[in-house]
């Protein structure tokens, strides 16, 4: 839930940034059998953001199954987790605007997790984009 706060915290930061927000929830570690409550969605209350419960984690078994055929987009550390990991999830990517969702994601420009440990690039990086070059 602290992700959930700080990239709130973010998005009031650059209230005026054009983005989209796509948050989804999932049960893990046997926590969240139920989809968030009111007051976990709230946590996420800017408009631009739209929230999804995925109950079967498909997003997640998707976003592994992607990685684990390209791990050559992944960075060391990244590798390492893979080998590991069950399910996705307190993980942020950041997909410039002209990104096109196909038949799987296009790669991201920027992934991280847990959330609350990469504000400060997810910051950076809204704050890049929302200053950039206007076309």
């Amino acid at each position: 839930m602290a992700g959930a706060s700080a990239l709130q915290q973010v998005l009031l930061e650059h209230s005026k940034a054009k983005l989209k927000v796509l948050a989804v929830w999932e049960p893990v570690l046997g926590l969240a059998i139920a989809p968030p409550s009111s007051s976990n969605l709230a946590r996420l209350s800017d408009p631009r953001v739209e929230q999804f419960w995925d109950s079967g984690q498909l997003l997640s078994q998707r976003l592994l199954a992607i990685a684990r055929a390209h791990p050559e987009r992944l960075g060391p550390n990244q590798r390492e987790q893979l080998t590991k990991a069950q399910t996705v999830w307190d993980f942020i990517a950041l997909f410039p605007s002209s990104a096109h969702w196909a038949g799987e994601p296009p790669f991201p420009e920027f992934s991280g997790a847990p959330v609350v440990d990469v504000m400060d690039e997810v910051r950076s990086r809204i704050r890049a984009a929302d200053t950039g070059p206007k076309k």
